[in-house]
Formats: structure tokens, sequence, C-alpha cells
């Protein structure tokens, strides 16, 4: 759909900022026409004191904007190679990324002997007040420490409307099962027809899962990071 045509349709990518920005440029680095349509909010916490424990292991690169405060030669474990890498660029010196997946991050502490007091989950709350990541902590029996909250907004933004009640939509990505719930229960139902020819992107098979509920898409795409998943832009 490139050219002629990707100037008439467009991405919609629901991801909130941070994130949401780098998302939009590389899509246009590759020639589309992308929207931001975010549903939620980031609320960062202010920046924590230095916390005691030998190492710091996150779920999100939102709980980043919490620890610019923390010792940059700390241990800092992700949950995968794309958060570990906005670590870096954050100033974080030695980081360690899991495969991607909550289970992967967990396995690595344990194979790096981390728990207990050595180790804190800084993490966020969901738009309903869930904690990221506080069973895992619990589990190995490390500390949790919250770093931003999730909030929903009131509308979709009215660009991202607009072309969907135009029928411009191209493809929808979502970064995360709560984006993809807020996106929809924003989207105004009669709009919805028009996913039927557009394409799903998602980053793991549970978002999919979750955008794919009761929607018919053209395609339903999955990939990781966000550069391979725009890369299935066709």
């Amino acid at each position: 759909m490139k050219g002629a045509q990707s100037a008439r349709q467009v991405v919609l990518v629901t991801r909130p900022e941070p994130g949401l920005s780098e998302t939009l440029a590389q899509g246009r680095a590759l020639g589309w026409a992308m929207l931001g349509a975010p549903g939620l909010e980031i609320i960062p916490s202010a920046p924590l004191p230095p916390l005691a424990a030998q190492a710091l292991a996150i779920t999100s690169a939102q709980a980043l904007s919490a620890l610019q405060n923390q010792p940059r030669d700390r241990l800092l474990l992700s949950v995968g190679e794309a958060t570990g890498d906005r670590a870096r660029a954050a100033g974080f010196m030695n980081v360690r990324s899991a495969g991607g997946t909550a289970g992967q991050l967990e396995a690595l502490c344990r194979e790096l002997g981390l728990g207990g007091a050595h180790l804190v989950f800084a993490c966020g709350r969901g738009r309903h007040g869930q904690a990221y990541g506080a069973e895992m902590a619990r589990r190995l029996g490390a500390a949790w420490q919250e770093t931003y909250r999730v909030r929903t907004l009131a509308v979709l933004p009215a660009d991202a409307l607009q072309a969907l009640a135009e029928g411009r939509v191209a493809a929808v990505m979502f970064c995360s099962t709560e984006s993809a719930a807020a996106f929809f229960e924003l989207c105004p139902p009669v709009l919805q027809d028009c996913f039927a020819a557009a394409d799903c992107l998602c980053l793991s098979e549970a978002i999919a899962r979750r955008a794919a509920e009761g929607v018919l898409w053209r395609k339903v795409k999955i990939a990781s990071p966000v550069s391979a998943l725009l890369h299935q832009l066709s």
C-alpha cells in the first residue's frame, strides 16, 4: 500500500507516550502515514530516591522516568531487548535483558540468583489498579516499587476517529493488552466495521487474542519488537 495508496490510508498506533512518537517516526521513515490513537495515558511517579538493592527489574520502559536517580552502574534486568535498549539510552550501563515475557524475566532473576532484599521490581499499576510484576516479586521474595500509573483517556484523538469514519485505516497497531482494551472501549461501535478492511498488528499472541475478541480483521499479524512489527505492513 505504499506510494499513492499509502498517502490516502493510515496506520493507527494505540501505544501511549513515551514510545508513541518514536513508533510514529519509525513508521513514517518506512513511507507510511501514521496517526497516534492511544486510549491510555501514562502518569509517571516522582523520581525515586536511590534504592538499597543489588538489582532492579522492570517489565516496561515506562518505569525508567522514575528511576532517573538510581546509580547508573546498578544491575538492571529488563523484560526484553527493546526495554533494555531504552534503559541503556537512559544511561544504565549494566543491563541484562530477558526474552520478552514475564516468565523469562523471572527465569533470568533465578538464573542470576537474585531475590529477596537484593532485588526490587520497579513497575507500574494498570488502569484498574493492578500491580504489574507483583506476583513475580512475591514468588522471588523481592520488593515491589510503583513507578507509574496507567489511566484511560476520555476519547480517542479526533484525527484517528476521522480516519476510521472515512475508511482510511490500513492497519491498527497494539503494543499491550491494556492499550487494546482501552482502544475498543473508546472506539464507537459504528466505526468498528471498518476493521474488516484493516490489518491488526500485535506484539504478542496474548495481545492478538485480546484485539481479535469479537472483531473481524483482514489479517492479524504478530511480530516483536516494534521495528519488526512495522515491517509487517504491506
